[in-house]
């Protein structure tokens, strides 16, 4: 018998926007966290079949969106934030003063931060995305095992 492909969509809530990303088709969108773009992205959603539902608990951020997905036929999974954040509370706090050392003194990083910073993100979002280039930095010299220069 033929089976669909399970469609997994994966929301982060916060107060003003949802962000979805789709796979196995690695579609992003956005929408307002309003009623009217939470009743678009339900549309969206009804598309599909055979699909997974999965976000996180925010503080009841996530409660309207909640309640329209279980007027639709899609499974959903709304996740404790402590299980999805388990084990990277050591890299976090191992990257965080060097990250802000790299933001006032290396200037590929400080242009990064500063242009997510005009582009209206918030200094938190601006930092952990500086984080994750300065830790992918770092795996990619200890792969060609390199040392750092500053053109790396």
């Amino acid at each position: 018998m033929f089976q669909e492909e399970k469609i997994y969509i994966g929301i982060d809530v916060s107060k003003a926007v949802l962000d979805i990303f789709i796979l196995p088709t690695r579609k992003y969108m956005q929408f307002k966290n309003t009623e009217t773009d939470i009743q678009k992205l339900i549309k969206k959603i009804a598309l599909f079949s055979n699909v997974l539902v999965v976000l996180e608990s925010t503080g009841g951020y996530e409660k309207p969106l909640t309640y329209a997905l279980s007027e639709t036929k899609a499974d959903v999974c709304v996740m404790n934030p402590r299980q999805i954040r388990g084990g990277r509370a050591a890299v976090r706090k191992a990257l965080y003063m060097p990250t802000l050392v790299a933001i006032k003194y290396n200037l590929q990083i400080r242009t990064f931060y500063q242009r997510l910073c005009n582009a209206g993100k918030s200094k938190m979002t601006a930092l952990i995305a500086c984080m994750r280039k300065l830790l992918i930095t770092m795996n990619a010299l200890i792969k060609k095992n390199q040392y750092w220069s500053e053109g790396t």
